[in-house]
């Protein structure tokens, strides 16, 4: 008898992952293919590798039914044209369009951007992409059919439909989010064409059936549902059961995404928390991606460190330190500051360095950097009304048991971590379940560890999350002068 099942494609910075998820929401088998993403990638070279994963996955687990498909990926751009043939480079969410996002500045204050988009402008929206191709090569814009988010891409590919979700669209610089489309003075801001802007639908909706092709390439059935899916923080969430007002992921991947569920649209009147929509209806998170996160440690340990010491070797020395490292601080913004601070030019400083400093003392400031910029987001949640009571880490630096401990330590709040760590895999799984019967399935019983703050070390971390603050400040007035290139 053949097992029912949902396909789920997981494209991140640090991994390509395809699996198979039961109808229970149980985790069946997976593929998986560890790579690191770059500033501009191949859309082509990405898509073979799923094509392939998907055909060995398949090949393995003959006696499955796949009964539909979803997609999430990181955040991400490609042009192109009406075959779905790349006119530009896959750009990732760490590329940058500084000239054009400053030019679009000139027309909307950060206010009133914010009012609509739930964010501030930032070079690494997908519009300024558009217009960049625009104005360096009007020949290839012309042949340019759509732009499409990396995650819509993959779905044009299964199945031959040009969409976005409302998410997608919101890290376009051209939507408004009380309407979840377009946003005309937007789009005539920025000075591109309105008809290479692709249909706004729901993640919870039909994108289309899979086609012959796929099914002569990889195995999969053509006619086989194509959930729209999502991005891999809105998409994470949902795996790790946020659905109602006050619970939250942290999503401690290569980068790291905060948000807490909301009932009602809410925008931080500073500015700095993004709003998304949820990628269930009627619902709405707040919070949003900051810089790099696991990705950070694992540079340190690898680039650094040239792999001299494991990373459960590390965790073991960085546990023997007292909290604020004996003065080291370490600021992990290697590829520029998103939520809270929104700044694309910082870059990973270390301070306070002394003689008497080890390896230990580094790797545990890292960890540190990361928890105070979490404490600053759930501050600022605090004082938009929306106290977190309930949440839950996953992705790989949820591992960590030092790292949570510091995390509760440092945010004064009681973390969860769940049995199944694979949020993202899991919420496309649970997509494509209320595509196909209008309902999601969360499990009650999903967690495995609690990390309670320890009352010994929350009045220290808050004295050293002060000065961390401040020299955070200083470091972004350096980054931020003109003097300064990169």
């Amino acid at each position: 008898m053949n097992q029912n099942a949902y396909l789920t494609i997981d494209v991140g910075t640090g991994s390509v992952r395809v699996s198979l998820i039961g109808e229970n929401i149980v985790p069946l088998d997976s593929k998986t293919l560890i790579r690191v993403a770059g500033l501009t990638m191949d859309a082509d070279r990405e898509w073979e590798q799923i094509v392939t994963l998907t055909r060995e996955l398949l090949a393995d687990n003959s006696g499955v039914r796949v009964l539909g498909v979803g997609v999430s990926t990181m955040v991400g751009w490609v042009m192109v044209d009406r075959d779905c043939n790349p006119t530009t480079e896959l750009f990732s969410y760490m590329h940058q369009c500084h000239e054009e996002c400053d030019k679009f500045c000139e027309s909307f204050s950060r206010e009133s951007f914010f009012s609509k988009v739930g964010r501030p402008p930032n070079p690494e929206f997908g519009g300024f992409k558009l217009l960049h191709l625009k104005n360096t090569d009007p020949e290839r814009y012309r042949r340019t059919y759509k732009l499409l988010h990396f995650k819509d891409f993959l779905n044009a590919r299964l199945c031959g439909e040009f969409s976005m979700d409302p998410v997608g669209g919101a890290y376009s610089a051209m939507i408004d989010l009380h309407t979840k489309n377009w946003h005309a003075p937007f789009v005539d801001a920025l000075g591109v064409d309105f008809d290479k802007l692709p249909v706004i639908r729901e993640c919870t909706e039909l994108c289309g059936y899979t086609t012959k092709a796929l099914e002569e390439s990889t195995g999969l059935p053509a006619g086989t549902p194509v959930s729209m899916g999502g991005l891999d923080g809105v998409v994470g969430a949902l795996g790790t059961g946020v659905v109602e007002e006050g619970t939250a992921a942290d999503i401690m991947g290569s980068t790291e995404v905060l948000y807490v569920c909301s009932d009602t649209l809410r925008l931080d009147e500073h500015c700095e928390l993004m709003t998304n929509p949820h990628v269930l209806p009627g619902k709405w998170l707040v919070g949003g991606p900051m810089g790099l996160s696991g990705a950070s440690v694992a540079w340190y340990a690898e680039n650094l460190l040239e792999e001299k010491y494991s990373l459960k070797e590390l965790d073991a020395a960085a546990a023997k330190l007292s909290p604020g490292c004996d003065g080291v601080r370490f600021i992990p913004t290697f590829t520029g500051e998103r939520v809270p601070h929104w700044n694309p030019d910082v870059r990973g400083t270390a301070c306070g360095i002394g003689l008497q400093h080890t390896p230990a003392h580094l790797f545990r400031a890292l960890m540190e950097g990361n928890c105070f910029n979490s404490r600053y987001m759930f501050d600022r949640l605090h004082e938009m009304g929306l106290d977190c009571r309930q949440v839950t880490a996953v992705g790989g630096g949820a591992k960590s048991k030092l790292w949570m401990q510091i995390k509760a330590d440092i945010t004064n709040v009681t973390l969860h971590t769940p049995k199944v760590f694979e949020a993202t895999t899991l919420g496309v799984a649970m997509l494509i379940e209320y595509m196909l019967k209008g309902k999601v399935t969360v499990d009650p019983d999903s967690i495995a560890n609690t990390f309670q703050p320890n009352p010994e070390n929350v009045g220290p971390y808050d004295t050293v999350y002060h000065d961390y603050m401040l020299l955070f400040r200083t470091i972004c007035k350096y980054y931020n002068h003109p003097d300064h290139h990169e």
